[in-house]
């Protein structure tokens, strides 16, 4: 039985891999179902087994958008500690799910929870620790706190040369650009980003190659000035690498919204349009602080189009979840963005009334 459960989960697992996320979750299923209903897979094999299975369905479920539900089966396996990278992993999603549904403490808490774990087993100098510690670092970023960021992306780093990690390095140098880049220097976070890109190619590591180069994208509109040939041939090349992988949609929505902003740049405002659209389908119920930033695009556009009332209204909804969600940087960051559009529209009265001093 054991063997016939091994084959169905690896054919599942492999499924997934290549794009197949349906067949990915039902093979898990079906594992798992195979498990509960037999007593005597309570052994070493069957645990394992059952393991496996269930980071497969966390997997699945998370690339479906369900992270409520992810977070479920990533909580369970993050209670059933193991002296390597896969235990990890799971960290990692779990922390990347809360932070997704805008669970910037919870995110935050995973590494906190398991540090003494983490020491105690001996997997510290692990790629996937210092991972871990830059996606929590990430938690800290979402929610505006780039001090307490900065921190611990320079711890990350710093791990990572010390353990001689390269994916590792990689990631933290991710991180490091975003926060250079929300603080306003967008060179330095290029140039981080640059260094990042190749050192995930050098280390093969499919899954971030994409996201990295996305980010890469986003951040090339943000220069002065934007350069969005670049940005845009980024964005197509991160579509053609992520073709192949399970996604997190979340993903996809941020580059078809940083796509938005390319075209309304260079003011092709029915592609922005259609990219805003593509961006709000793929934006998963639960996907909290996404959903922020289509609205605000959204009133960029009908601002765009001269629809002051509309605009205001889209900022208003996108500042209203913002402060719901405990980013008041963000909520005061969307209050300036509609000042500056209302008075470029003409509208001074009404810019002076979207002042966050006013709110």
């Amino acid at each position: 039985m054991m063997t016939d459960l091994r084959v169905t989960l690896d054919r599942a697992e492999l499924a997934y891999t290549t794009g197949d996320v349906e067949a990915g979750m039902q093979g898990a299923n079906e594992v798992l179902a195979a498990l509960d209903s037999h007593p005597e897979a309570s052994a070493d094999a069957g645990v394992g087994l059952r393991r496996d299975a269930r980071r497969l369905r966390a997997a699945a479920l998370e690339t479906g958008g369900e992270f409520r539900q992810a977070i479920t089966v990533l909580e369970q396996l993050a209670d059933e500690p193991m002296p390597d990278a896969a235990w990890l992993r799971g960290l990692i999603a779990l922390s990347r799910c809360r932070r997704e549904i805008g669970d910037f403490d919870g995110a935050s808490r995973v590494l906190d929870d398991a540090r003494d774990t983490i020491e105690r087993l001996g997997v510290d100098h692990l790629t996937e620790a210092v991972q871990l510690t830059v996606t929590v670092g990430s938690a800290h970023t979402s929610r505006g706190d780039l001090v307490r960021a900065r921190i611990i992306a320079k711890k990350a780093l710093a791990d990572a040369d010390r353990h001689d990690t390269v994916l590792g390095r990689a990631s933290a140098l991710w991180n490091l650009a975003i926060i250079e880049s929300l603080e306003g220097r967008h060179p330095e976070a290029v140039t981080y980003l640059n260094q990042a890109v190749v050192a995930f190619e050098e280390g093969e590591d499919s899954r971030n190659l994409p996201r990295v180069r996305g980010t890469l994208a986003l951040t090339l509109l943000d220069l002065d000035p934007p350069d969005v040939d670049r940005a845009l041939r980024e964005f197509e090349q991160t579509e053609r690498e992520l073709a192949w992988l399970p996604t997190n949609p979340v993903d996809l929505a941020r580059y078809e919204l940083g796509r938005a902003r390319a075209y309304l740049l260079v003011d092709r405002i029915d592609k922005a349009a259609d990219a805003i659209s593509r961006c709000a389908a793929l934006t998963p119920r639960e996907a909290g602080p996404i959903q922020v930033w289509v609205k605000a695009f959204k009133g960029r556009l009908e601002a765009t189009r001269g629809d002051a009332q509309a605009a205001e209204v889209s900022y208003q909804e996108a500042t209203a979840q913002a402060m719901d969600l405990g980013t008041p940087r963000s909520a005061a960051q969307l209050w300036l963005e509609l000042g500056g559009l209302l008075d470029e529209l003409g509208h001074a009265d009404a810019a002076k009334d979207a002042s966050p001093a006013r709110r």
